[in-house]
């Protein structure tokens, strides 16, 4: 984010009107998750330094990469004294589908989505250029580093549904492979838009090793994703064992 300058609320504006602060009482604790559809490794490629500019987002970290300044992480699950409960992670979603994304009070922000850009899966990202005569900074960040150098709509024909077998589920035999489950490194969780029960929809994430049934199966669901199912691999078969509503911050464990 550190790359990032001169973002300012005006710039909510052309965007619907997000609202960037939260009214939450003192004692109370917001957590804040980064969008399912934004979470894993992306690249593009940073012509300023001839290298790559990164993101790397699992369940609570928002995490950047620019050559100049190094790793920054937002954090969804640490709470700073000025937040008055609120994490140090802001999300909010418009109605064009962007997130607005950044530290919670601050002008610290940018614009996310998840698209489709050259046949690849792609997050667009958008930097208000207020300093310059208004508009945005547009870039494009991809799966793989090879991908944000050579964005070409053939080599996604070519490989578009190449899987192979994953322990009953199927996973992508190279990076130009939509996924839709990966684990998470940091909260040794698998994190999936699908059951653990729907075999055939499942696709893990390219050079994928983890075993599915020895870790926690978070599911991805509602209307806005906003409801998070846990479940566990139990005497042979898959338990439901907690969900939680970021709408409500609220759990039921079962």
């Amino acid at each position: 984010m550190k790359k990032i300058n001169s973002i300012i609320v005006g710039a909510l504006a052309i965007f619907g009107g997000i609202t960037i602060a939260n009214s939450n009482h003192a004692e109370a604790k917001t957590y804040t998750t980064v969008p399912t559809s934004l979470r894993g490794h992306w690249y593009s490629v940073d012509s300023s330094y001839y290298a790559y500019d990164r993101m790397t987002n699992s369940k609570y970290h928002f995490r950047t990469y620019y050559p100049g300044n190094g790793w920054e992480t937002i954090y969804g699950n640490k709470f700073p004294s000025y937040g008055r409960g609120h994490s140090q992670l802001s999300v909010n979603r418009n109605s064009k589908g962007y997130y607005l994304i950044g530290k919670y009070a601050t002008d610290d922000y940018a614009y996310y989505k998840h698209v489709t850009h050259k046949g690849h899966s792609a997050v667009r990202v958008l930097v208000p250029r207020l300093d310059y005569g208004g508009g945005y900074i547009v870039s494009y960040y991809y799966r793989s580093k090879s991908i944000a150098k050579h964005p070409s709509e053939k080599a996604v024909k070519k490989s578009i549904s190449k899987t192979k077998p994953y322990y009953g589920y199927r996973v992508a035999t190279n990076s130009l492979v939509s996924d839709n489950t990966f684990y998470d490194t940091e909260e040794h969780d698998i994190l999936s838009d699908y059951l653990p029960t729907q075999y055939s929809k499942v696709i893990f994430q390219y050079k994928s090793t983890v075993v599915p049934t020895k870790h926690t199966w978070v599911w991805f669901h509602g209307s806005k994703q906003h409801l998070l199912t846990d479940y566990k691999y139990k005497n042979g078969s898959w338990v439901k064992v907690q969900e939680y509503n970021a709408n409500t911050d609220k759990h039921k464990y079962y």
